[in-house]
């Protein structure tokens, strides 16, 4: 359920730009393409994000409990 709640609005946020390229009149093949770019973002960057975090939490966490005291 988590992951629905945070997924969603990225869902959300993808189609509404496409639908708007939709509406625009953008043409069939570059609207494909423009979508299907904004899908990979969507998917690629909370990977990133994970990654990033990993290595972070795992840089300072140490130092974080004793900050945090």
């Amino acid at each position: 359920m988590r992951l629905v709640l945070f997924v969603l609005p990225l869902a959300l946020d993808t189609f509404a730009v496409s639908a708007a390229l939709g509406v625009a009149g953008v043409p069939a093949a570059r609207r494909l393409r423009l979508s299907l770019t904004l899908s990979a973002f969507e998917l690629a960057m909370p990977i990133v994000g994970l990654l990033i975090g990993r290595g972070v939490g795992s840089a300072i966490g140490g130092v974080a409990d004793d900050i945090a005291a």
